[in-house]
C-alpha cells in the first residue's frame, strides 16, 4: 500500500458511524454432512451500498436513484447482487459457496 492510506480500524469507525454494521469474524468448527444448512444475517446499509458501490465502480442508477428506479419491476433501489453473494461465503470461510443454489427472486433492498 501506498502512503496516506486510512487503516482498518479507523474505516470501521468510519462504516459504524455512517450506520454500517460490523461483526466479529467466528470461524466454523466442526464437520458438515451432506444437507446441512448454515444461517447468517447482516442488515445492509446505505453505508454498504455506497461503499461497494465506490469499490466495485458500479453506479448504476438502479442502486442509487430512487426516481429512476422506482419506474422498473424492484419498484425501488437495490442491493449490488455481488455484495449479496459475496456474503454466502462468510459463513464458511476456506471453502467453496455453493454459487449453484444462490438465487432471488426479486432484488434486495438497503434498509
Amino acid at each position: 500500500m501506498g502512503g496516506g492510506e486510512v487503516g482498518l480500524r479507523e474505516l470501521s469507525r468510519i462504516y459504524s458511524e455512517a450506520g454500517g454494521e460490523l461483526k466479529e469474524f467466528e470461524k466454523f468448527k466442526g464437520e458438515f454432512e451432506v444437507g446441512a444448512r448454515i444461517t447468517y444475517e447482516k442488515r445492509l446499509t446505505e453505508a454498504d451500498v455506497v461503499l461497494f458501490g465506490l469499490v466495485s465502480g458500479d453506479l448504476n442508477p438502479v442502486h442509487f436513484d430512487e426516481e429512476v428506479v422506482s419506474k422498473t419491476r424492484f419498484g425501488g433501489r437495490v442491493v449490488h447482487r455481488m455484495l449479496t453473494m459475496s456474503l454466502v461465503s462468510r459463513p464458511w470461510p476456506g471453502s467453496l459457496a455453493p454459487w449453484s443454489c444462490w438465487r432471488t427472486a426479486s432484488g434486495i433492498r438497503p434498509l
